[in-house]
């Protein structure tokens, strides 16, 4: 017969509150509620009906998160400022948030040519002999946000070698300049993941944080692959938003390509070019 011991029905229940009450602050930060400036524990302790002690178990959470920054003498601070994102298909990542030519800043951490291995004569269709990787750090607001490595053809893509602004470009950039080349379908796989020891150096995060890891792939107007990416990006820094709507009796869109992976949501770009 099990016996309910009062003080540790009471600690879970504080517990739940806890985890209700981070559930909407992390709702309120997304939807950039606060304008940059986190409310003090007693202004939250009278909005959410609720002690000073779930209060602080709430914020605790949302500090593990990477959500909020505690220091002393300065109290809890957003870690940084909501990404808003305007997804438009035509643009690439700086150019669909706001200000983003003046937030963001790339560093070119390798570019070089690869030889070529039969995964990647598979996934992009060719006989090329190289291809070019590309590992570039994305830095938003002046703090790391996402590492990328890429590979692309290396016939499409060795002018990038020489290119005068190669220590600080980005991939949209770089496709405005390479001469035929015209991005036209992403598509890419997003998985949670921890952050290993050389991501958690590059994104100044402790190591085994989460990061969100997408891999991506890149169409060109031809239907050809003109890049394959890896990312990696701060987890509490994104956010995923869709919206889904009924269609009763409409027919099935999907098409069948040579890539191997279908078109899905050829208009969507969530998280854009990096």
């Amino acid at each position: 017969m099990s016996r309910y011991n009062s003080a540790d029905g009471e600690r879970r229940s504080r517990f739940e509150r806890a985890r209700r009450v981070r559930d909407m602050l992390r709702s309120q930060v997304l939807a950039d509620d606060f304008g940059g400036d986190f409310p003090p524990e007693d202004q939250l302790t009278r909005e959410y009906q609720v002690s000073r002690n779930t209060v602080r178990e709430a914020l605790t959470m949302l500090v593990s998160e990477g959500v909020l920054r505690r220091r002393r003498g300065v109290g809890t601070t957003l870690v940084s400022s909501p990404l808003t994102r305007v997804y438009d298909r035509g643009r690439g990542f700086a150019d669909s948030i706001s200000g983003g030519r003046q937030r963001i800043s790339y560093r070119t951490i390798s570019l070089q040519l690869v030889p070529s291995v039969p995964m990647l004569r598979r996934r992009f269709g060719s006989a090329e002999r190289e291809f070019v990787f590309w590992e570039r750090l994305t830095i938003l607001d002046g703090e790391p946000n996402a590492t990328w490595s890429s590979y692309l053809p290396g016939q499409l893509a060795a002018p990038l070698l020489t290119h005068p602004r190669r220590e600080n470009l980005g991939l949209d950039e770089a496709f405005a300049e390479l001469p035929g080349v015209r991005p036209d379908r992403t598509r890419r796989v997003v998985q949670a993941r921890l952050a290993d020891a050389r991501a958690a150096v590059l994104l100044g995060v402790e190591p085994d944080s989460a990061v969100l890891h997408i891999e991506r792939s890149i169409y060109a107007h031809d239907g050809s692959l003109i890049e394959l990416g890896y990312g990696s990006c701060r987890g509490a820094r994104y956010a995923v938003a869709y919206e889904t709507y009924s269609r009763s009796g409409a027919a099935d869109e999907s098409t069948t390509t040579g890539d191997p992976y279908p078109p899905i949501e050829s208009e969507g770009d969530q998280f854009g070019v990096t």
